[in-house]
C-alpha cells in the first residue's frame, strides 16, 4: 500500500533554505514552528491553511524526519552552509526523496519518461502514476503541485503549451563530499538493501542531476558499503 500524499502544496526552495536555518540554530520543534508560520506569512501566504500545510510539507523534510534518516539530515545541514547557492537544490531533492514517496514517484516517473523524450505532460505524468497508485480524487492537484515546485526550483521548464514541460540541462557540482551524500540519499531512497553501483549513476528520480564523482571516490564515503557479487557485478549499501 502506498504512503499518504502528503506533499500537496508548491514548495519554493527560499523557504526550504528558511527551514535548514531554523533548524540548524533551534531545537524547539514548537518555536520552529512559529518561526516559519511567521516567515510564510510575510511571503505572502495569507490564508492560515495555506500556512499549516505548507509547513507540514517543510517540516517533514527538514525537522520531522524519522529517527534513520537523523544522520543523513544533520550531514545535509552541515553542508548546507559549507556549499553555494546553486548546490543547495542537491540537498532539498534527496531529503524530499526521503520524506516523500509521492514526492519520489513522481520524480521517478518524470524521469524515466525523460530517457524516451524531450518534452513530458501532466497527462504522461498522471496516467503512469495511475498505474502505481491507483485513481485517486486528491492526486491530480497533488501532482500538479510537486510539478510546479520543480518549476520552481528550475527542474523542469514552461514550454509554450499547457501542462507540458521540457528539461534544462542536467545539475553538476564540483562538490565531492555532496555527491558523496547525495548517493548515500539515492541508496536509501532506492528500497532496496543493495544497489548495483552502475546504476547509482542513473536512477530516474534523481534525473536532473548528473553525478561526476568516480567510483573511487565514492568508496572513501563513510556512510556506504561496497562488495561484489559472484557475477563481479559491484554493489553499494549502506
Amino acid at each position: 500500500m502506498r504512503d499518504r500524499v502528503g506533499f500537496d502544496r508548491e514548495i519554493r526552495l527560499d523557504w526550504l533554505n528558511e527551514i535548514v536555518q531554523q533548524v540548524s540554530k533551534e531545537k524547539d520543534g514548537k518555536i520552529i514552528k512559529s518561526q516559519i508560520s511567521d516567515y510564510l506569512g510575510k511571503q505572502g501566504l495569507i490564508k492560515n491553511d495555506a500556512i499549516r500545510k505548507t509547513m507540514l510539507v517543510l517540516r517533514r523534510i527538514w525537522l520531522n524526519v524519522p529517527e534513520e534518516h537523523i544522520l543523513v539530515r544533520d550531514e545535509g545541514i552541515k553542508l548546507f552552509f559549507s556549499i553555494n547557492e546553486p548546490d543547495k537544490i542537491w540537498l532539498h531533492w534527496g531529503m524530499s526523496l526521503l520524506a516523500y514517496p509521492f514526492f519520489k514517484d513522481i520524480a521517478e516517473i518524470i524521469g524515466m519518461l525523460h530517457t524516451l523524450q524531450d518534452e513530458v505532460t501532466m497527462e504522461q505524468i498522471g496516467r503512469r502514476f495511475t498505474e502505481r497508485w491507483g485513481s485517486r480524487t486528491t492526486t491530480k492537484r497533488a501532482i500538479n503541485r510537486v510539478v510546479r515546485s520543480m518549476v520552481w526550483w528550475g527542474i523542469l521548464e514552461k514550454t509554450e503549451k499547457i501542462g507540458a514541460y521540457k528539461f534544462p540541462k542536467k545539475i553538476s557540482t564540483d562538490e565531492k563530499d555532496l555527491q558523496k551524500w547525495f548517493a548515500h540519499v539515492l541508496v536509501l531512497a532506492n528500497n532496496a538493501r543493495v544497489t548495483p553501483l552502475d546504476q547509482l549513476f542513473n536512477l530516474n528520480f534523481s534525473f536532473p542531476f548528473r553525478l561526476t564523482i568516480d567510483g573511487y571516490e565514492l568508496k572513501r564515503s563513510d556512510t556506504l558499503r561496497f562488495h561484489r557479487e559472484g557475477s563481479g557485478i559491484e554493489m553499494v549499501s549502506y
